[in-house]
């Protein structure tokens, strides 16, 4: 039996105002994710993932992070002449490309600097649980 089955077959219905206290503090997921509203916008808006993703889609997502991401926040390493930026391509420009590269962090790259766009399979740990 796998670690996701394991927990899955623990899991008991749940309350809906404790993962609120988790998502909001100790389990830090509004500092990428939003719900209706707060929270951050690093990482998908969570207000209607229950009507999209299945119960076990959504223990997975929780315990492995990078098991599946949406497309457009999967990450990226964008290689330079003098360095490399690796994060969430937010925006394609003419003349540059913005790279998130963590929370609250962003860098504009010139078009003409960059010398490739290498996909990355992990932006965060996912050495837990």
């Amino acid at each position: 039996m796998s670690a996701l089955e394991k927990y899955e077959t623990g899991l008991k219905g749940g309350e809906v105002g404790k993962g609120r206290k988790l998502f909001f503090g100790k389990a830090f997921c509004s500092s990428c994710h939003a719900v209706i509203g707060q929270g951050g916008d690093f990482g998908p808006d969570l207000t209607n993932i229950g009507e999209i993703r299945s119960q076990h889609d959504i223990l997975e997502a929780i315990l492995y992070h990078n098991a599946s991401l949406a497309r457009e926040y999967e990450t990226s390493k964008v290689v330079t002449k003098t360095t490399s930026y690796t994060g969430i391509i937010k925006q394609q420009l003419p003349e540059a490309m913005v790279l998130e590269t963590g929370v609250g962090f962003s860098v504009s790259v010139a078009r003409s600097d960059i010398q490739r766009i290498e996909p990355q399979r992990h932006l965060i740990d996912t050495s837990r649980p």
